[in-house]
């Protein structure tokens, strides 16, 4: 095989391969309960950050700590670009740290490293709030280690709770290692110590406590434990280019991980077997860092970490290797890479004389290649750098059987990303004020830029933003292509020495995603288990009593609202597939039936679904915003209960609602009630099973005083004392006809209804439009299936129900408009932490663009985040700050 054939090779895989990257922009970095979640997305090829032409489909999804799905929706993708919003429906979702995700079904081939990750947590926000200080430390008395927990509690307004009995619990993960009761103190202070020992691993560990006594908040808190055992810290060692040649001078990149998850700082010093001082090395950054060592052939190394209790403790470095080769990359020169190549030779795993390859990827793509022959132990290629795009390069020593030798990724800067200017109206702002923003985009060289961004502007005494945090850039370009969690990833791009050499030990240390060798150079591509989605399609097949595929069945699909029908004939193996035109919403439940053309029965309808990706957990948790909280966060927090409290007491035409008497509080876990548990009559699993299988609709007739059916048009309506009922099923509106009859109770987990004014205003909200003239009065079931998210199908002869993820489609971000009449009416109730947000702000050929919003009460400083690229393979963002006037209303 040739050198040319190898690359052929790489590309013919590249082509039937090829990867999608995702980047979503938030509207904010963290939440609370009862906010909406809102994003833009832009879904690119990966070698030329164009637009995918390959998926239609993105799913977005909410993951909590462990990776259990708590939230997921689907949006349609055009043009690489799509935007929505998630609810966060307080009660439907518990407090506590999750996971944002985004893939497309073409992603699942690439393993979870593609896959757009953001950590959030979600904040609870009530007026029984409880903030808590705590501290721990770890002590060494007698040979055991001792944790000592010292905290304090105190109310939303900071008065310390005095003389509250607690039950407290330490847990490891769901393994309890103290339980504990205590009361606090006049000035509301607590200490508590537990021993762990020293073989323990440590899982989440983690402190709960609950308030006991008359009239105690009994909600649950949870407060992380963070200890980092010095003598439990992991250490790596990793040669550049993979190995270390006696007689060979080696860099070493070394990451030290502490028992949190994140880098820790180390020093220590590294020994060779006569236990002599040949080197010493010390983190520079989230503890990874490098040092150089002279190896010698038959010579052993071993670090030794200088722990603070004054001890050490030893780790093994590689084995150093009597021959082989070796791989360095200097990047002295601004405008070219240096790779020397280093050779200790050995007739058979390292022939002097022998051919070797270099070949350089970048995105996926061959940027450069070359052959030589090893003239002294040393050779030395230039690399000009403007063979690779922005971003990280992969240089691969192969020898003459095109097995890889050494490996070493770099990162390359143009400094070509794109330029955004943003210059506001004014200098400062009043509350209230009217603000406009004039956009300007440009590239490297100056010229405009037409492209499609999106835009975010957060209250600075409401929300901090993350200044090294992940960005469109540093997503895309550096921390989608490696592997694992990268922290501060913003830090890494900044253009001062530090920071390139800290990003030079990230690419040391840090493992790299993408194909390997071994794939390139098979015999036999294996297909792609997930097939890339243009469109929403449905499939399946049609089975008989042998569950065996039927050829030249006829099914019909149908959906009654919105209404569309469609016929498909089944194939040989007795697959159909539906495709066009469809477009999943809220009310969408697609009814499937199958009729043989001989006029035969008993067919079985088996709809395709494929089963939501497994994630790892995550690695590193995030506090509770209750705990050690910042005054920003507070002021968040405060702001939202305010708003909370002043909308509660208001009904949509602004009386003030009575007062919420609550009928049962029997809880269906899993259920999308939009009132948390809230409901004015609940049947539970026990109660659901016990009447034996039936229909919903059956079920309903015989066990819900009041329900109702009656005929209407060729088919049934349903009402409750006269008003009639609407059917959310797992958060969705469904047909109640298809729906009530097709779904039988042993399917069901709970059902919820909704009848007075206090649980049925979230629903209308939800599922109705105000202002439209109607003056809808339904009653709400809401339906929760043991299938939970996504599709429900009932098999059944000749005919199944298909109600299939939704598409979520954006909803207006509400923009409050004053004028010289109205801006000082009402003040006092605008406390927007998202002061705006505008997903799909398009430049013109000029590369100019203009937005404009108003202040809210709050006359303090904004952050701006603007994102985006011109689909063309040139990305960009920016961070700027308003500046407010200190003018009342």
């Amino acid at each position: 095989m040739s050198l040319a054939n190898l690359l052929n090779l790489q590309d013919s895989l590249h082509t039937r391969l090829p990867v999608e990257k995702v980047y979503l922009q938030l509207d904010k970095p963290y939440y609370t309960l009862g906010d909406t979640l809102r994003f833009k997305s832009y879904l690119l090829d990966a070698d030329l950050l164009t637009p995918s032409i390959r998926s239609g489909l993105l799913y977005v999804e909410l993951d909590d700590e462990s990776a259990k799905m708590v939230r997921q929706i689907m949006v349609p993708v055009v043009a690489g670009l799509s935007w929505g919003d998630m609810p966060l429906t307080a009660g439907n979702i518990p407090e506590g740290s999750y996971t944002i995700r985004a893939y497309t079904n073409w992603m699942r081939n690439f393993g979870e490293d593609y896959i757009f990750k953001k950590n959030i947590y979600l904040s609870r926000a009530n007026n029984t709030s409880t903030l808590i200080k705590a501290d721990f430390k770890l002590a060494n008395t007698e040979g055991k280690n001792k944790v000592e927990a010292s905290l304090r509690f105190n109310t939303l307004n900071k008065r310390p709770i005095v003389l509250q009995d607690m039950q407290l619990r330490v847990l490891n993960g769901t393994h309890s290692l103290l339980k504990a009761k205590s009361t606090t103190g006049f000035d509301g202070t607590m200490n508590l110590s537990f021993e762990l020992a020293d073989k323990t691993v440590l899982k989440n560990l983690s402190l709960q406590g609950m308030q006991t006594g008359k009239g105690a908040d009994t909600t649950k808190i949870n407060i992380p434990i963070t200890i980092n055992r010095p003598e439990n810290t992991d250490l790596q060692f990793m040669p550049e280019g993979g190995n270390l040649v006696g007689g060979i001078p080696a860099k070493i990149g070394f990451k030290a991980i502490g028992e949190d998850g994140k880098g820790t700082d180390v020093s220590g010093s590294i020994y060779n077997s006569k236990q002599e001082v040949i080197t010493t090395f010390k983190s520079a950054h989230k503890g990874m860092g490098s040092f150089e060592l002279p190896p010698v052939a038959g010579e052993s190394y071993t670090a030794k970490l200088d722990l603070p209790n004054g001890t050490m403790k030893s780790y093994v470095l590689p084995p150093i290797n009597a021959s082989g080769t070796t791989l360095r990359i200097n990047q002295a020169c601004e405008d070219s890479l240096e790779v020397v190549l280093n050779l200790q030779p050995n007739p058979v795993t390292a022939p002097a004389h022998g051919t070797y390859y270099v070949v350089g990827q970048s995105r996926g793509t061959v940027c450069y290649a070359a052959s030589f022959v090893f003239k002294n132990a040393a050779t030395r290629i230039k690399v000009a750098k403007i063979f690779f795009p922005t971003g990280i390069a992969r240089f691969t020593l192969l020898n003459n059987q095109y097995q890889p030798l050494n490996e070493r990724i770099v990162y390359v800067d143009h400094h070509d990303e794109l330029n955004i200017r943003i210059t506001p109206n004014k200098q400062n702002y009043a509350v209230r004020d009217s603000i406009a923003l004039n956009i300007v985009v440009t590239d490297k060289a100056g010229k405009p830029v037409q492209g499609d961004f999106s835009l975010a502007v957060t209250d600075d005494s409401q929300v901090r933003t993350d200044s090294l945090g992940s960005s469109i850039e540093n997503n895309l370009l550096l921390s989608s292509d490696l592997k694992g969690d990268i922290e501060d990833p913003a830090y890494y791009l900044k253009p001062n020495p530090q920071n390139i050499e800290a990003l030079d030990n990230l690419l040391l240390t840090q493992g790299w995603v993408g194909y390997d060798w071994k794939q390139i150079t098979a015999a036999k591509i294996q297909p792609p288990q997930y097939l890339p989605e243009a469109e929403f399609t449905i499939t399946g097949k049609a089975l008989n009593a042998f569950d065996k595929g039927v050829e030249n069945v006829k099914v019909n699909l149908m959906s009654p609202s919105p209404f569309y029908t469609a016929d498909a004939i089944t194939d040989k193996q007795g697959n159909f597939t539906f495709k066009g035109d469809l477009a999943p919403s809220d009310s969408t439940a697609y009814i499937l039936q199958a009729k043989r053309k001989n006029g035969g029965s008993n067919i079985t309808i088996d709809i395709n679904k494929s089963a939501p990706p497994q994630f790892a957990p995550q690695v590193r948790r995030i506090a509770p915003w209750y705990v050690n909280s910042d005054t920003l966060m507070l002021k968040s927090i405060d702001d939202h209960i305010t708003e909370k409290l002043a909308s509660d007491k208001m009904q949509f035409s602004g009386k003030l609602l009575k007062d919420v008497v609550i009928q049962d509080k029997r809880i269906i876990t899993d259920s999308f009630n939009l009132n948390g548990s809230g409901a004015d009559f609940v049947f539970d699993e026990e109660t659901i099973q016990k009447a034996g299988k039936q229909s919903l609709r059956d079920f309903l007739l015989k066990h819900f005083k009041g329900f109702h059916a009656r005929p209407y048009r060729g088919r049934e309506i349903y009402s409750y004392d006269d008003r009639w009922v609407c059917v959310i099923a797992n958060g969705a509106r469904v047909s109640s006809y298809f729906y009530l009859n097709a779904v039988m109770t042993e399917q069901v987990k709970g059902i919820e209804i909704m009848s007075t004014y206090a649980y049925t205003n979230q629903y209308m909200a939800r599922f109705f439009t105000l202002g439209s003239g109607a003056n809808p009065d339904p009653v709400f079931i809401e339906v929760t299936t043991f299938g939970g998210n996504g599709a429900f199908i009932n098999k059944t002869p000749n005919m199944a129900v298909y109600m299939p993820l939704p598409f979520t489609l954006p909803k207006q971000f509400y923009r409050p408009r004053y004028t010289v009449n109205n801006k000082t009416a009402n003040a006092g109730n605008d406390l927007r932490s998202t002061i705006h947000w505008e997903p799909n702000i398009i430049t013109d050929k000029n590369g100019k663009a203009t937005i404009s919003f108003y202040a809210s009460d709050r006359p303090n400083s904004y952050t701006v985040i603007m994102e985006g690229s011109d689909m063309k393979g040139n990305i960009g963002s920016v961070v700027q700050k308003l500046g407010a006037g200190k003018n009342s209303p």
